[in-house]
C-alpha cells in the first residue's frame, strides 16, 4: 500500500510561440528569399520566397540542408568549408553588405542572385541571416540598357556620318533657334573651327541681311503654326552670314524631325549660282544691243563667232568684231 507521489513543473511557453511566430513573420514578409542558418550553414528556416525562387516544393525540402545547396557558380564545391574556416575576420569582411554571387535552383540552373548576410546571436549561439534577391531580371535589364546604348552610339555615329559626308551646310536646331548639331560643311562655310562654337548658340547669328534681330520673331510665329506651312519643305532665298561679317546669298530648306520639336535646317551656298545667272544677264543684253546696232545677218554671224568676221571685197574690205 505505499503512495506514489509526482511533483509535475510548468512553464509557459506562451512567450515562446509568440516569438517563434514573430520570427517566421519576419521571415515571411521579406521581399527577398530568406534562410536562417547555424554556424555550420545548416538550414534551419526558411520563408516561402526562398522556396519559390530556387524552385523547389516545399520549405522541408530546403530546412536541414546545407546552406551550399544553393550556391552555385565556382565556389560551390568549397561553401562549406568556407563556414567551417570562417575566421572573424573574414565573416566582418563579408557581413552588412551586398555582393553579387551565382545561386543555383533545385534543378540545377544557375542564375545571378545578390546576398547579403547578417549575424545573430541566440542563446549564446552564433546564427546567420542570409537574404537573396534574384538578379535575373535587372541583369537583363541591363543587357538591354546596354544593347541600347550601343544602337544609340551606333545611329549618333551613323547621323554624324551622314551629316559630314554633305556638301550643303546643315544645322540642327530647337524651335526656339537653339543649334543642336552642325556639319563639318557648315562649320566650313560659315568660318568657324569648332562645333563647341556654335552648339548652343541661337542660329540668327549666321542670319544676315540686316534680319537677325527679326529671326526670333519668325521662329515664335512658327511655334505657334502661323508660317509653318509657308515654310516647311520650300526652299527660300536669304542672305547669311560668316562669322567674319561677310554676308552670301543662299537657299535654305526646312524639315521637321519627325515625333520631335526639332528643325533641320538645310543651306547651300548660291554664290556662283548667282553670278552665273548674272553672267548669263549680261550675256543676253549684249546680244541684244548687238542684234539693235547691226543687221541681222551680221549680228547672228558675230553671234555664232564671236571672234570677228573679215569679209574680203574687190574694192573694200570690212571688219566686225565684237568688243
Amino acid at each position: 500500500g505505499d503512495k506514489c507521489h509526482f511533483v509535475a513543473y510548468c512553464h509557459d511557453l506562451t512567450e515562446v510561440k509568440t516569438q517563434m511566430k514573430v520570427s517566421e513573420s519576419l521571415l515571411e514578409g521579406s521581399f527577398d528569399a530568406a534562410f536562417l542558418t547555424n554556424d555550420q550553414g545548416t538550414i534551419e528556416r526558411v520563408n516561402e520566397t526562398a522556396v519559390q525562387m530556387f524552385g523547389f516544393a516545399t520549405t522541408s525540402d530546403l530546412v536541414g540542408q546545407n546552406i551550399a545547396t544553393i550556391i552555385g557558380g565556382p565556389h560551390a564545391a568549397h561553401h562549406s568549408q568556407y563556414f567551417a574556416g570562417a575566421t572573424a575576420e573574414r565573416l566582418e569582411r563579408i557581413m552588412d553588405r551586398m555582393r553579387d554571387v551565382v545561386g543555383k535552383r533545385a534543378d540545377g540552373s544557375e542564375f545571378p542572385v545578390q546576398v547579403g548576410i547578417k549575424t545573430l546571436e541566440v542563446a549564446g549561439t552564433k546564427k546567420f541571416v542570409a537574404y537573396c534577391h534574384d538578379l535575373t531580371r535587372h541583369k537583363t535589364q541591363l543587357k538591354q540598357l546596354e544593347a541600347e546604348k550601343i544602337a544609340i552610339d551606333q545611329e549618333r555615329t551613323l547621323t554624324k556620318s551622314i551629316l559630314d559626308s554633305s556638301f550643303d551646310s546643315i544645322f540642327l536646331v530647337e524651335q526656339d533657334g537653339i543649334i543642336v548639331q552642325v556639319n563639318a560643311s557648315a562649320l566650313t562655310e560659315f568660318g568657324y573651327r569648332e562645333e563647341s562654337q556654335l552648339i548652343g548658340q541661337n542660329i540668327s547669328k549666321l542670319v544676315g541681311g540686316g534680319k537677325a534681330a527679326q529671326h526670333d520673331g519668325f521662329l515664335q510665329k512658327f511655334k505657334e503654326k502661323e508660317s509653318t506651312s509657308r515654310v516647311l519643305g520650300t526652299k527660300n532665298e536669304v542672305l547669311a552670314r560668316r562669322k567674319d561679317g561677310t554676308e552670301f546669298p543662299c537657299h535654305v530648306a526646312l524639315r521637321m524631325v519627325p515625333d520631335t520639336d526639332k528643325l533641320v535646317g538645310f543651306v547651300r551656298d548660291t554664290t556662283s549660282e548667282q553670278e552665273a545667272l548674272a553672267l548669263a544677264l549680261e550675256k543676253q543684253a549684249a546680244e541684244e544691243l548687238l542684234m539693235n546696232m547691226l543687221p541681222k545677218e551680221i549680228a547672228t554671224r558675230l553671234k555664232n563667232n564671236p571672234s570677228h568676221i573679215a569679209d574680203h571685197f574687190a574694192k573694200a574690205t570690212i571688219l566686225f568684231a565684237d568688243i
